[in-house]
């Protein structure tokens, strides 16, 4: 929805702020719903819950199209919502049927989410002047999730094997053990650097003198250069017993680029924002594979995925908050490349404890 929002913005008036809440919901969806999926999966079984996911993305969609103002931000939640409780999910279903692959298949899942996400921001605006405006171009992604949820329906067939070993554990004490916190900082950490970076780097780079189309570009390679690295870290280091070095390196090479970006932001700006992206684009299958090689069975990846997932988009949106805070006391951007350096530091000492070798009993 993002490269629409100026269409949405002039088709109901929207101010700033309102136009905001729309970009922030999303996250704060995400952190709220990820707590209940648990719950969810063991009253209905995970492969059950994930087909009323699809059900739920259906109707979000054909609400958010429905031409109100109301319709536009609750078809966003639902969506939100059934979104966050499939990406819960998703690491435990892997832990269930993939067990001695679990790298290899988050790393394509991953790579596949992240891809498909790249290219319906590219090709938004020109689908939505093709079918008759932003809404039509809103609606036009359900075939997609209907082609998803046919996809899926031999997985319903097969969902009773995992309903015993779900419900075995409906509370682990995950909020005690310092292994389940290292995993779920180390997402948190790397989902804040990420979606302030998304929302602020095209302000902080015009403010610096780039142009709008150069700031757009630079956030664009940024996204779209770590897909690769999706599919190829966890296939990587998902069979090795220790992660830590992996979750270190991804942190460096982060910090390499913000800190270039602070010194020396005109010598070398493709390189910078090159970095940022490999380092985050690493960052993100690694800390969805800690969900599941750092969990003892699949109702503890689910419980492990719930608390990472809602904790970390949860400090997601607050850090997006947090940024925008910091620029207005400071009027400063190197105030704020500042914090998010403090921020990779501290994503590194949490990555070290999340890749030690290990399980959350």
């Amino acid at each position: 929805m993002g490269p629409l929002l100026p269409d949405i913005r002039r088709a109901f008036g929207l101010s700033a702020s309102a136009a905001g809440l729309i970009t922030a919901l999303p996250v704060l969806c995400f952190g709220l719903a990820a707590f209940a999926s648990p719950y969810l999966a063991r009253r209905f079984g995970m492969e059950r819950t994930i087909g009323v996911v699809l059900l739920l993305i259906c109707g979000g969609l054909g609400i958010r199209s429905a031409g109100s103002i109301m319709s536009l931000y609750l078809g966003t939640a639902v969506l939100a919502a059934a979104i966050a409780v499939a990406n819960v999910l998703l690491p435990a279903v892997i832990k269930a049927d993939f067990p001695a692959r679990v790298g290899l298949l988050t790393g394509a899942y991953t790579t596949v989410m992240t891809g498909t996400a790249a290219l319906a921001a590219l090709i938004a605006v020109p689908v939505a002047a093709a079918v008759g405006g932003w809404r039509s171009g809103l609606l036009v992604w359900l075939p997609v999730v209907v082609f998803a949820g046919v996809c899926w329906i031999p997985q319903l067939r097969g969902s009773s094997q995992h309903e015993v070993v779900v419900r075995s554990a409906s509370g682990v004490g995950l909020w005690r053990k310092p292994l389940a916190w290292g995993v779920a900082t180390y997402f948190g950490l790397q989902s804040l650097g990420f979606y302030a970076l998304l929302n602020w780097l095209p302000s902080l780079l015009q403010d610096d003198h780039f142009t709008p189309g150069t700031a757009g570009a630079l956030l664009s390679l940024m996204t779209v250069i770590g897909i690769p690295l999706g599919l190829l870290v966890p296939a990587i280091v998902g069979g090795r017993a220790d992660q830590r070095m992996a979750a270190m390196t991804t942190s460096v090479i982060t910090g390499v680029g913000l800190l270039g970006l602070l010194v020396l932001p005109h010598s070398a700006p493709v390189l910078w924002v090159i970095l940022i992206g490999l380092g985050q684009g690493a960052t993100f299958p690694l800390s969805l594979m800690f969900m599941a090689l750092r969990a003892s069975n699949v109702s503890v990846t689910g419980e492990l995925s719930a608390m990472s997932q809602g904790f970390g988009y949860l400090m997601a949106a607050s850090g997006t908050l947090l940024v925008g805070v910091v620029h207005d006391v400071t009027g400063s951007w190197g105030a704020v490349v500042t914090l998010l350096l403090v921020v990779t530091v501290v994503q590194g000492v949490a990555g070290w404890i999340a890749g030690r070798a290990g399980v959350v009993a």
